[in-house]
């Protein structure tokens, strides 16, 4: 496999700013309460833009009392207006081997990366960039805005979920998750960290037809794609068959799991087009919506 370059990546880009400015993230979708800033909730903040009055309460900050009213009616009377939230995203990166380990995969979850970025970019969010192996320090937002990612950005360690769980994450964010999800942590636990805190959650999931739809026969040399590792196998259509449904079995439950804890989940097919997949399949799982 070799690892797009410079001008490849650059013209990936090139793709992700037009797909940005056809479709958005759904930002708006979803009730994001972080710091103080610029998109009004439904919730009781100190914006300009007054909202209702209601009783005074003990501890209080006094500074909204209407004291108008008071002079009328001898009672506190509180004045409330819109909560300003800041939306933040916090885009975290499968960034292990199996990410990049065939050309499809490697375009697709470039693709996804470029695009999240570029439309929370686009749409003036905060956008807090991770990865799921925090031992790799080197991969930053700059690096993809740059075109400037390598194959040594994504590294042959797949202990995702201890990572995930020490990553420092913003309350009340949209949480963007790019993981081809072939782990063998637990889903419940994954999701129920993702979507802790009062946050949204969205998983894009890569997937290849050759890891979906196999046509391993015979013998065979299987590559451990996180540490390099060959072994050889015969495969009868009984194995195959059961690797099939062990893999529906594996992302089934993903699927379940993602509607108990309320996240939207999107598997995107690497060999249809990245312009194909946003028009259809994204904007069917509601992962992106018409720019407006």
């Amino acid at each position: 496999m070799k690892f797009p370059d410079y001008k490849e990546q650059e013209t990936i880009l090139a793709q992700c700013r037009l797909e940005a400015d056809r479709f958005s993230l759904p930002i708006k979708k979803h009730l994001l309460r972080g710091l103080a800033g610029n998109i009004k909730a439904s919730g009781q903040g100190n914006s300009i833009d007054f909202k209702d009055h209601r009783q005074y309460m003990p501890g209080d900050d006094p500074r909204y009392i209407n004291w108008h009213a008071y002079a009328r009616t001898e009672q506190y009377t509180m004045k409330v207006y819109h909560e300003e939230v800041r939306p933040t995203i916090d885009l975290i990166l499968d960034n292990s081997h199996s990410m990049v380990f065939e050309n499809d995969k490697t375009i697709r979850t470039l693709e996804c990366l470029f695009f999240c970025v570029y439309s929370a970019f686009k749409s003036g969010i905060k956008l807090n960039f991770h990865t799921s192996n925090q031992l790799n320090k080197a991969l930053h937002t700059e690096n993809i805005i740059n075109a400037r990612l390598t194959e040594e950005h994504f590294t042959r360690d797949s202990h995702h979920l201890a990572s995930l769980n020490n990553l420092k994450l913003s309350k009340g964010s949209l949480r963007i998750f790019i993981s081809d999800l072939l782990f063998s942590d637990d889903p419940m636990n994954c999701l129920k960290h993702l979507s802790s805190a009062g946050c949204s959650l969205i998983i894009l999931a890569p997937t290849t037809l050759s890891e979906r739809d196999p046509d391993w026969n015979g013998h065979m040399e299987f590559i451990e794609c996180e540490n390099g590792v060959r072994n050889h196998q015969y495969i009868t259509p009984a194995k195959l068959n059961d690797y099939k449904k062990s893999y529906q079995m594996h992302f089934a439950q993903w699927r379940e799991l993602c509607l108990k804890y309320g996240a939207l989940f999107s598997h995107s097919k690497c060999e249809i087009a990245f312009s194909d997949y946003l028009s259809q399949q994204a904007l069917n799982d509601t992962i992106v919506q018409p720019a407006s």
